[in-house]
């Protein structure tokens, strides 16, 4: 069975049925690991952790916020040594635990997977800059529609 680590921001209510789903399958074991604190308006919904089934598949870190919108994640770097098959992490550019997570596990031959909006087309051109260098630490980047595949 392979293994998959899922970095995640938040927990938030609306992504509670595929992580469910993801949860629920059997070929690939995925480990989720969130934190509790959110800086937004979004519901949470934390109901899944405590199913006895999933005991252990979800996980807590600590966000940091730095400058307001920067976040450094607890335990994210301590994770890029473990055996795992692939990481999924959120394709939030101002996370700066994926950055250099990213980085290693790439280096030690872990697939990478971004999931998230990609290219808005509203970024100025240092921001553009930043964004495409950030997805392409990303061995793969799942997105949400067919504009920003494009």
């Amino acid at each position: 069975m392979s293994k998959t680590f899922v970095f995640s921001n938040i927990f938030p209510s609306y992504r509670k049925s595929i992580w469910k789903l993801l949860l629920d399958v059997k070929s690939i074991e995925f480990i989720f690991f969130y934190s509790k604190k959110n800086h937004s308006s979004i519901k949470l919904d934390e109901s899944l952790i405590n199913q006895n089934k999933h005991s252990g598949k979800i996980n807590h870190v600590k966000n940091f916020y730095f400058f307001g919108h920067l976040i450094w994640q607890t335990k994210v770097l301590s994770k890029v040594f473990k055996k795992v098959d692939s990481v999924i992490f959120l394709g939030e550019m101002t996370v700066i635990t994926t950055w250099l997570a990213s980085i290693i596990f790439r280096l030690r031959g872990i697939k990478v997977i971004f999931w998230g909006h990609g290219i808005y087309g509203n970024e100025n051109s240092i921001k553009l800059l930043i964004r495409n260098l950030f997805l392409k630490l990303a061995s793969h980047n799942l997105v949400y529609e067919k504009r920003a595949k494009k």
